[in-house]
């Protein structure tokens, strides 16, 4: 019996070790996952801020009549002396470059280096080309004669009736600029580095000094940027390890994060910038930053798989203890009595394990459910955040131009005022549902349903299913608000779960509300088809669940089904549908929850 039980031991030991050290890994990834999508936000936010800022530089001040005049007359040093004093100006925010090029894609001016001219860019600058060729605006990352930066060319036309196209100019701003932003506005270390090839390739001979060798043995760095940070580049060494995990990661050419250098206190994200005209990898981006999330997660690891091994050592050694117990005081009973108390003592080891078990069920639901909202949370204040930066932008530019009316302020005042409401909706929304107080109080069902709406609003987005309400106002329900907005959820996630089975179909979601012999009665319909006959009357069940078992607990509908017959002194019951909607025929799940009136 010992050998036994120190094999089930050790067995036990090795599964809670696996499943820790998966689960860890599994939360590392996906913390990794959500620093890329954090920073690549954060890249594009700056890129957007950078565009609208030219597009205005190009309205206001360059695509004017005297600008087009003077550069369709080929007066070089009128249209210099003309622009000079904006010029200086755009250089406070950052503007590296004015270059006007004529249609052969002959530089005309370069408003940085006045005296650097005549040559041709067709080989050097292809948006430059593309823009002379299809008299198209274009944007983008893109290598240069004397810098690199984020170019944004525009096709300039002259004052005549035919718009006779007489060349483009662009508005660009240098890495340096970029990599200032992103320091400045989110407190990290960044730096730029470019492919040495390209560098050979285009830039000026007297240009060439500008830059030096990275730790990347493909890649140069420009000397402008490490000085801003103080870096000594020849003191960074990087294990080989570490590198080629680099170059493993680039070769998808899409934004990665990892640990620097192997350091779990550091994390690293590099986003690769393609050419606009051929789609190259021509530089890539990092962003580092330190972090403890990935050391206490280790750490939290390191104490749960401690205090695993102490909880199956107590239990094991308490069955152990019980066993030999038993084993005594069987010794003086017969073997119908030993049999009969022996199979009382596995039922009760089974009823323990069960709840235990569901202990850990209804956490990882709970967990799951917090992980959702965090995410629902990050797609709802993207666009709000984006109108409210642009916005705030644009005024401080059209300010200093003098060009921002009356109406353009109240009106971006009115936009910034409603996206921030909603954003302070939202948090109350969230809030509500994750302090979850069980109070049991008279609420109106309509608003519990437009808040249940409101908290699953990025999920829809995300998984483009579109929700189609039938809701009779003022119902009102005596129970557990927080409970129901749960079991709803439940539901919905069930439902969205289930199209993932499907194809070429329109996700459709039908909620309605009714009252009917003095119940409230809600219906959760969807189009994914059904649930097999052979099952439906199992998924209340505890533990049944037909995903993967590292997708879904099979805890979910048990536990809505707890929560509305013994919580709410409901009834909820599922059968399978087929209906018409907008002329077409659909087959799918539906749930009716009927709850007693206040």
């Amino acid at each position: 019996m010992k050998k036994y039980f120190i094999l089930v031991w050790l067995l036990l030991i090795i599964i809670s070790h696996t499943i820790i050290h998966t689960n860890k890994n599994n939360g590392i990834n996906d913390y990794l996952e959500q620093k890329t999508e954090q920073r690549h936000l954060e890249y594009k936010a700056i890129y957007n801020n950078y565009k609208t800022f030219a597009d205005m530089i190009f309205k206001t001040i360059v695509n004017t009549d005297n600008v087009i005049n003077i550069f369709a007359n080929r007066d070089r040093k009128k249209l210099m002396n003309y622009l000079n004093d904006d010029y200086k100006e755009l250089r406070k925010f950052s503007i590296r470059q004015l270059h006007f090029h004529l249609p052969n894609n002959d530089s005309f001016l370069r408003m940085h280096r006045p005296n650097k001219y005549g040559d041709n860019l067709t080989k050097a600058r292809l948006t430059v080309k593309y823009v002379n060729e299809n008299k198209k605006f274009i944007d983008g990352f893109e290598e240069g004669k004397i810098f690199n930066g984020f170019r944004f060319v525009y096709p300039l036309f002259d004052n005549s009736k035919d718009k006779k196209h007489i060349g483009s100019v662009e508005v660009s701003y240098s890495a340096l600029f970029f990599i200032k932003e992103m320091i400045h506005s989110y407190k990290v270390t960044s730096n730029f580095f470019i492919d040495k090839d390209v560098v050979g390739q285009k830039v000026f001979n007297s240009e060439k000094s500008n830059y030096s060798q990275s730790p990347y043995d493909k890649y140069l760095v420009q000397n402008s940027i490490i000085k801003l940070q103080n870096i000594d580049i020849s003191k960074i060494k990087l294990s080989d390890k570490f590198i080629t995990q680099v170059y493993i990661g680039l070769k998808a050419e899409k934004p990665f994060s990892m640990l620097f250098n192997n350091n779990i206190n550091k994390i690293i994200t590099y986003i690769p910038l393609q050419n606009p005209i051929t789609k190259d990898m021509v530089a890539i981006l990092s962003v580092k930053e330190n972090d403890t999330f990935i050391q206490k997660k280790e750490a939290n690891s390191r104490l749960i798989f401690l205090l695993s091994i102490i909880i199956i050592s107590i239990a094991l050694l308490f069955i152990y203890k019980q066993l030999q117990y038993q084993h005594k005081l069987n010794e003086d009973i017969d073997d119908k009595t030993k049999e009969l108390e022996l199979e009382i003592l596995k039922i009760k080891e089974l009823e323990d394990e069960k709840l235990n078990q569901q202990g850990i069920m209804l956490k990882r639901e709970k967990m799951a459910a917090l992980g959702d909202m965090i995410g629902n949370i990050a797609h709802q204040w993207r666009q709000p955040l984006s109108v409210i930066s642009t916005g705030v932008t644009g005024m401080q530019m059209q300010k200093e131009y003098n060009s921002l009316s009356d109406e353009q302020f109240n009106n971006t005042c009115d936009a910034i005022n409603e996206n921030a409401q909603y954003l302070s909706k939202t948090i109350d929304d969230f809030s509500d549902f994750i302090r979850g107080d069980r109070v049991k109080k008279i609420f109106i069902l309509s608003d519990e349903i437009n808040s249940f709406l409101h908290l699953i609003e990025g999920a829809t987005k995300n998984n483009y299913i579109n929700i189609i309400l039938d809701i009779e106002e003022e119902i009102k329900i005596d129970g557990y608000q927080n409970e129901l907005t749960q079991c709803l959820i439940n539901i919905f996630n069930n439902a969205k779960d289930a199209f993932e089975n499907t194809d070429d179909i329109d996700k459709l979601i039908f909620l309605s509300t009714s009252i009917k012999d003095s119940k409230a009665i809600i219906s959760i319909k969807d189009n994914a088809g059904g649930i097999p006959e052979d099952i439906i009357n199992k998924v209340f069940e505890p533990y049944f669940t037909t995903k993967h078992k590292s997708q879904g607990t099979g805890i979910g509908l048990h536990m809505t089904y707890n929560l509305i017959v013994d919580g709410m002194k409901g009834l909820i019951v599922v059968n399978n549908d087929t209906y018409t909607y907008d002329s077409k025929q659909y087959t799918g799940a539906e749930f009716l929850i009927i709850l007693p009136l206040s």
